[in-house]
């Protein structure tokens, strides 16, 4: 499929506005992270001492370690678990859902026939 310099040239930069758009949040966090404790930063401006230890408190406050052991955990054991449990059943269904399937077209056969 060719696609015209015009329509081209709109569909990236579209594509760079929306990028920006969703990558802009991102870096407004960052830079307030490393901004020192209790300032507000005006703006998005790259301090000029970034405090990168607010990274560190930050995992320390918020229990980060116990956080991580639980998401691990939850993709270790409970989502293989959760599998093994989904895929019998999604067999079961798929083949009910032919079973129903198949009797919607003979049900129609009949109709047409009998109309």
């Amino acid at each position: 499929m060719r696609v015209g310099r015009g329509e081209l040239l709109a569909g990236r930069s579209l594509l760079v506005a929306l990028i920006a758009i969703t990558i802009l949040p991102f870096v407004s966090v960052l830079t307030t992270a490393l901004h020192p404790s209790g300032s507000a930063p005006a703006g998005i401006a790259w301090p000029a001492d970034p405090q990168w230890g607010n990274f560190v408190e930050a995992f320390k406050v918020a229990n980060m370690t116990a956080l991580l052991a639980s998401s691990t955990w939850i993709v270790v054991a409970v989502v293989p678990v959760a599998l093994l449990n989904f895929v019998p059943l999604y067999e079961a269904l798929t083949e009910r859902v032919i079973e129903i399937f198949e009797l919607a077209l003979i049900f129609a056969a009949k109709f047409a026939i009998a109309g």
